[in-house]
């Protein structure tokens, strides 16, 4: 549960700062870079969403541990595949490596703003209130000791 509502604050985050700072970026220093920009922070904005639901995944107690085997390969495919496209993009495609600098940079920011927004949210605030209570009952903790 907390995994959707970090993802869906992280890439109302990217879509909002990611817009405007292409739009600045193409009108200084051209749109070339500004297409670098998006493609930098699409590529993080994906690299961070994959890492947020594998992770999410991996953590929960009530995966099986084979499904568990198959995210963890799932994670090492997920960088490689990260960095297949950053190189893609710069040696094969043509991307600005100027413009994709820039948009890891951006997408960064975005994405830490999402996630803390996320987080702070009433329903972030409520997905992890149930988080700590199923941990709580799964290892027989009560409220006074955990305190």
């Amino acid at each position: 549960m907390l995994n959707h509502v970090l993802l869906r604050h992280m890439i109302r985050s990217l879509v909002w700062l990611v817009g405007p700072a292409a739009l600045l970026m193409g009108l200084i220093f051209g749109w070339d870079h500004a297409f670098g920009l998006v493609v930098g922070a699409g590529i993080i904005g994906l690299s961070v969403g994959g890492l947020v639901f594998i992770v999410g995944r991996l953590l929960d107690p009530t995966e099986a541990s084979v499904r568990k085997t198959g995210l963890t390969l799932l994670l090492v495919l997920k960088m490689t595949t990260v960095a297949a496209l950053l190189w893609l993009s710069m040696s094969r495609w043509g991307v600005s490596g100027f413009g994709i600098l820039f948009g890891i940079g951006v997408g960064l920011v975005a994405i830490q703003m999402g996630l803390v927004q996320g987080a702070d949210s009433v329903e972030g605030k409520r997905a992890i209130e149930e988080t700590e209570a199923r941990i709580r009952e799964e290892f027989g903790d009560s409220d006074d000791e955990s305190r």
